[in-house]
């Protein structure tokens, strides 16, 4: 028998523990392909990729609202906020065209 709370708290830890890990990939993705384009050469495409992966490494990253105190946040809330950003800086091409 086991404990409802505890398999719960287990399975949260695991998905916590996986975000980080994609997030921080992500955000030394970035860093590594910002240095390619340095030395090489900045094209749109490698620097849609760039901004892709520090706005999806960051929404990875942020802090629930409910980490504050706020309530729950939404499932579709990271790609809701994804969305509106590429929308609002008008953000076209292959990253653009994903939203």
């Amino acid at each position: 028998m086991t404990d409802p709370v505890l398999a719960r708290r287990a399975r949260i830890a695991r998905m916590v523990s996986v975000g980080q890990r994609v997030g921080y990939l992500l955000f030394a993705a970035a860093i590594v392909l910002f240095f390619v384009g340095f030395i090489a050469r900045f094209t749109n495409a490698l620097t849609s990729v760039i901004l892709a992966c520090l706005v999806i490494g960051s929404i990875v990253l942020a802090p629930e609202k409910s980490s504050i105190g706020l309530g729950p946040l939404p499932h579709t809330m990271p790609l809701m906020m994804v969305g509106k950003l590429l929308l609002t800086l008008r953000i076209t091409g292959p990253i653009g065209a994903l939203f």
